[in-house]
């Protein structure tokens, strides 16, 4: 049954609902059911399997490219007002328990940069601390389970990450704001649910016309426990912190968790002030707008609905940031502010080095296209806007050497056709060109001289292509014909070892930059360039 054509289609409708990331995983899956099929039926499925690792090759090529962790990192300002507000409202006894509980997470994932699925099954007792002899200071850190470092998402690990003082005092907060949901006074229904759903229960529960469950059905199973089970219920229903502030009952998943966090930027629209944000850092904030009314009713109150209607604020727009952006501010942060890699990794519960690295070079590299455009616009004076070609006309000896090179020369081509077309001026529309190069998913690519001209035109040369294949090391090579320039790839960061090793022993202050690639090195060798 299994054909090419039934094949297509299945990816074609993947391509339409999934994400390219999502679309890679799928294909690499399916690669290994025809692996199976192979050995089970001595079948010959090259050609299928060729075009399905190429699909999630192109996938992942557009998931990188699409991704990019400057645009997901939250500018300081936006920031910095989230967690202001965040704390005035968990301190605010007048609002809702449940708004108040969101505070003191949304505190919590923007100073540890935890996963969202991490942090909604944060668990209560699991604040522990350490004393730390050589700062006489006692250092607290929070245990609690993560899914993404098993092979399953079905299972979990046990890990910690520490804590700075606004998110230990946000999580004791919200310790104490769950047990008070939990023991709130409320209907005895809603009391006798609560307890059978901790017991695990609840598909014994009889049901009355409408759907509504039976009280006498429940206080039966709740009579039958025995007193151990109903003290191991009431431990359960004080075991995670993220709860409804009406029932009690805990709150699940990642996409509740994100609709509470708009709910709160929705709240504070008034509040939060963009004046200070740059307008492309504005266009990089994410946005949500009220589509329908049944949203609206649910958001917003009865009173709160006598005094706005649902055409006031239909074309409103509300800025916000999903979770995962506050993770990639922390993973930044922590790398920019020269923070050991091996410390940066343990506290992102990251696989290995790579994605950290991945994170944190993204950060870099955007600055570094803008710092190249700013030098050719320097270089560029009077050539009307464009990039200056003309070796007559340059001042610069290096420039002027570079424009020899007819590849360079073509290169440049394409760039001043591209601000043509689209009407920019290398001098003064930088910040748009780059938005621009943003929404084309133009590769973007760092060098040790900068960026790489070749990258802004999107045509990558062979040096750049080699190193790709090999630094970038999700590309496996075919033979071992060209496998001397990633031996001398790695010679070369060798040599760079080496130099920061020697920087280091004259000025400690360089440790960290040595020790960081050190380790880099010794990943990639043991787990890449071996195999």
């Amino acid at each position: 049954m299994l054909d090419k054509k039934s094949l297509e289609t299945f990816l074609d409708s993947k391509k339409k609902t999934v994400s390219s990331n999502r679309l890679e995983t799928i294909c690499v899956h399916v690669v290994k059911i025809f692996d199976f099929l192979e050995e089970s039926t001595k079948n010959n499925y090259s050609a299928i399997k060729e075009k399905l690792t190429t699909l999630a090759k192109e996938s992942r090529n557009t998931y990188r490219d699409s991704f990019s962790a400057r645009n997901d990192y939250i500018p300081d300002v936006f920031l910095n007002q989230t967690v202001s507000l965040a704390i005035k409202d968990m301190n605010d006894e007048d609002l809702h328990i449940s708004k108040r509980i969101i505070a003191c997470l949304i505190i919590i994932i923007a100073e540890t940069g935890m996963r969202a699925e991490e942090l909604t099954l944060l668990e209560s007792g699991m604040l522990e601390s350490i004393y730390v002899k050589s700062i006489d200071k006692y250092v607290n850190y929070l245990k609690f389970k993560t899914f993404k470092t098993t092979s399953s998402m079905s299972e979990y690990k046990d890990t910690y990450c520490y804590l700075t003082e606004n998110a230990t005092i946000a999580y004791k907060t919200a310790e104490k704001l769950m047990i008070q949901a939990v023991e709130k006074k409320r209907t005895i229904h809603s009391e006798l649910k609560s307890i059978i759903t901790a017991a695990g229960r609840e598909g014994e529960i009889q049901k009355v016309k409408g759907g509504r469950y039976s009280i006498p059905s429940m206080r039966k199973i709740v009579a039958s426990m025995s007193e151990e089970e109903l003290l191991q219920a009431e431990k359960i229903r004080r075991k995670y912190i993220y709860v409804n502030g009406d029932t009690g009952r805990q709150k699940r998943s990642n996409c509740v968790f994100r609709n509470d966090l708009i709910d709160f930027y929705v709240r504070h629209k008034d509040d939060i002030d963009l004046s200070n944000l740059k307008q492309t850092e504005i266009d990089d904030l994410n946005e949500f707008r009220y589509t329908n009314e049944s949203k609206f009713e649910r958001d917003f109150s009865t009173v709160q609905r006598k005094k706005i209607s649902f055409e006031d604020i239909k074309d409103e727009v509300y800025y916000y940031v999903n979770p995962h952006r506050f993770r990639v501010t922390v993973c930044t942060k922590l790398f920019t502010s020269n923070v050991h890699l091996d410390y940066i990794v343990k506290h992102m519960n990251h696989l290995s080095e790579d994605m950290t690295i991945y994170y944190s070079k993204a950060h870099e590299l955007k600055d570094d296209l803008k710092e190249s455009l700013n030098i050719l616009s320097l270089l560029s004076k009077d050539s009307n806007g464009l990039i200056e070609t003309d070796p007559n006309k340059v001042a610069n000896e290096t420039y002027k050497k570079l424009l020899s090179d007819y590849v360079l020369k073509e290169s440049i081509d394409r760039v001043n056709s591209f601000l043509e077309e689209n009407d920019l001026n290398i001098l003064t529309d930088i910040d748009i060109i780059l938005k621009r190069l943003k929404r084309l998913s133009a590769p973007v690519a760092s060098g040790d001289l900068g960026v790489c001209i070749n990258i802004i035109s999107q045509n990558i040369c062979e040096k750049r292509e080699i190193i790709y294949n090999s630094l970038d090391l999700q590309v496996i090579l075919p033979t071992y014909k060209d496998i001397h320039y990633t031996y001398n790839l790695y010679k070369e960061r060798v040599k760079i070892v080496n130099h920061n090793k020697e920087i280091s022993l004259k000025n400690n202050i360089y440790e960290n930059e040595y020790k960081r690639e050190l380790n880099s090195l010794s990943h990639l060798v043991n787990t890449r360039f071996k195999k």
